[in-house]
């Protein structure tokens, strides 16, 4: 119960107000993760007997011995996928996008082949994803599937984005990074932002081609 309270403190301090709940005891490698909330000075790579607590965001170390935080990690997770289903490769962008943000530590809990951008874009970004990736039409203001052109179900306009803690947003339509609009409206502002990122075309973009540059970024990430 001390080591869990001192947890629980720990992720307090961080704005983490999920459960904690206790996982094991194991050995783990020390780290600094959360020296910066606890004022301790971790020796760093040494192999200890540790408490494991976790909740859906991370795992924090409790020393088993001491009762000291000597680290552990922030889980890189949470992202949505959505395509427009009338373009050539759009399963192939889809896939490559599961593969490279997996490579990254990502695991897509929504991923939707739909025309119904108006309606799934907010379902997959009220979902609490960090990151999101868009294979569809697109202009500054917004991005879309063109099967019944007319019909706003097929539309999902910047200004109806829901706010969120987005880490890394990748609008793979024309037009979509042509200015800071979009990015702002994921709360990602150029130069004043720290540890997140926006991609977006800043002109008009062929199929083939966007999916050429995304499936061989893929490939070195």
């Amino acid at each position: 119960n001390n080591a869990k309270s001192i947890a629980i403190k720990v992720f307090e301090k961080i704005g983490i107000e999920s459960d904690l709940n206790f996982d094991r005891i194991k050995t783990v490698k020390t780290n600094t993760m959360f020296e910066k909330y606890t004022g301790m000075n971790v020796d760093v790579g040494q192999i200890k007997v540790a408490y494991v607590f976790k909740n859906s965001i991370g795992e924090i170390y409790i020393d088993a011995k001491t009762g000291d935080c000597i680290g552990g990690d922030i889980y890189k997770e949470l992202d949505g996928i959505i395509g427009a289903p009338e373009l050539t490769y759009t399963i192939e962008s889809i896939n490559a996008a599961k593969k490279g943000l997996s490579k990254l530590g990502y695991t897509p809990i929504k991923s939707k082949n739909s025309q119904n951008f108006r309606t799934e874009v907010p379902n997959i970004l009220k979902s609490g994803v960090k990151v999101f990736y868009s294979c569809s039409h697109g202009n500054t203001n917004v991005i879309s599937s063109k099967k019944d052109e007319d019909n706003k179900d097929r539309q999902f306009h910047r200004n109806n984005v829901p706010s969120g803690n987005y880490k890394f947003i990748y609008l793979d339509a024309c037009n979509t990074g042509k200015n800071s609009d979009w990015a702002n409206a994921f709360g990602i502002y150029d130069g004043t932002t720290s540890n997140k990122a926006f991609l977006g075309w800043y002109e008009s973009v062929g199929q083939k081609l966007s999916y050429d540059f995304f499936s061989t970024t893929l490939e070195k990430t």
